[in-house]
């Protein structure tokens, strides 16, 4: 049996969990092939595929090359991580069709956050040409379904091993002051000048990092530590490791990567109630939640909450049982997928009728 994963994107949180499925999915004893821009961030193996000039031209040498990867290789299951234009990537589903494979999206989102992300012209049809959608929250099925009728599965994320692979632990927290971290890509969806508001009240108890692309938008400030500009999986490992606290202050979200690589390396995450994210944490017991467009003071007041070391210590452990929970669930959604294909080598494959 024979599966191609594409992600388009290749990168954050969407191609951390690509490489999940197609870890799981060789952990099964699938054949399984990922297909994506060769500069992805994080790599299970190398797509080998080198795209040049502008973005859009590069976008449609991806789709190209994927349509003729399924074609080539004839795979049972097609599993395709999210979009970027998917009026311009229905070749790909077309394709396979074409070989009979089963269709699954991955729908990280239920819509592009910002342009930057992607565009939605063409998804119906994208949604129409899919056997099964898989989401990471309620909130992101219920809102691709509100006509209802279509195949849907909602599906815990997974640890990103390929992340934690670069972990050379140990635990390199001193305690004093705790440190409190904002990490991530520039976007519009996350503000990234609360640690700025919270390190000028706040810097006599905590110490504040923010690292990544999103370091570049925060404004120079003394009593924050910042560190921009890509962070190798290495560093991005390192620096959770020794954080406290990861800060999440969401506009909106679909649901976060982060809040599954802080529980997995001890920090407790505290983020804004938006969106999949309440599904993602009990306040209180495995995380704090923050209300949505929550002022400075009710941040501070979170804050001061997982100041104490005991809170803290519990949030983490639950948060690390429930993450190794959500994971196996996520292994025996995948297995569930492949299980009777293993079973029945010689599988039917169904042409479906219908054009897109």
């Amino acid at each position: 049996m024979s599966v191609v994963v594409v992600d388009w994107l290749g990168r954050g949180g969407i191609a951390q969990t690509a490489e999940v499925w197609v870890r799981s999915l060789r952990g099964l004893g699938v054949t399984a092939q990922l297909v994506s821009r060769a500069n992805r961030e994080v790599v299970v193996d190398r797509p080998g595929i080198v795209q040049r000039g502008p973005r859009a031209v590069q976008h449609a040498g991806l789709v190209a090359t994927a349509a003729r990867t399924i074609l080539r290789v004839r795979p049972t299951i097609v599993v395709i991580h999210s979009w970027l234009v998917p009026l311009a990537e229905l070749p790909v589903y077309v394709a396979a069709r074409a070989v009979g494979a089963e269709v699954i999206l991955v729908a990280h989102n239920h819509r592009s956050h910002t342009r930057s992300s992607g565009l939605d012209i063409g998804l119906d049809r994208a949604f129409a040409a899919t056997d099964r959608i898989v989401c990471h929250s309620s909130f992101v099925a219920n809102r691709i379904d509100q006509g209802g009728g279509r195949n849907l599965s909602v599906v815990p994320l997974p640890r990103p091993e390929v992340l934690l692979s670069s972990d050379t632990g140990p635990n390199g927290r001193d305690g004093l002051p705790p440190i409190c971290l904002q990490f991530g890509v520039r976007r519009k969806t996350k503000d990234v000048e609360l640690v700025s508001a919270l390190a000028a009240r706040r810097s006599d108890d905590w110490q504040f990092f923010v690292v990544g692309t999103m370091a570049d938008d925060v404004s120079p400030n003394r009593l924050v530590n910042v560190q921009k500009g890509f962070q190798t999986p290495e560093a991005l490992v390192q620096h959770v490791r020794k954080s406290d606290v990861v800060l999440l202050p969401y506009e909106r979200a679909s649901q976060s990567a982060a809040i599954v690589l802080a529980r997995c390396l001890g920090s407790v995450p505290i983020a804004s109630a938006v969106g999949g994210i309440p599904e993602q944490i009990l306040h209180g017991e495995d995380g704090l939640l923050v209300p949505p467009k929550a002022g400075i003071e009710e941040w501070m007041g979170a804050l001061d909450e997982a100041a104490v070391p005991s809170l803290r210590r519990s949030c983490a452990a639950q948060g690390e049982k429930r993450m190794k929970l959500e994971h196996t669930q996520f292994i025996e959604f995948v297995s569930s997928l492949v299980g009777s294909d293993l079973e029945r080598p010689e599988r039917l494959r169904i042409h479906r009728e219908g054009s897109l």
